[in-house]
């Protein structure tokens, strides 16, 4: 099984570690500070994929 895992950073921001990758999500500019996908953005992708 693959395993991801979720570390809280400033604000809204989420790092992600997914295997050897690793990504921020973050809400838009009105509420975080748009470094990243949205997470309505990430489930849209993984459902796309």
């Amino acid at each position: 099984m693959k395993r991801v895992t979720i570390k809280s950073l400033e604000g809204l921001q989420q790092q992600v570690i997914a295997g050897k990758h690793t990504f921020i999500s973050d809400e838009p500019g009105d509420e975080g500070d748009d470094r990243g996908p949205a997470p309505t953005e990430l489930v849209l992708a993984a459902l796309g994929s």
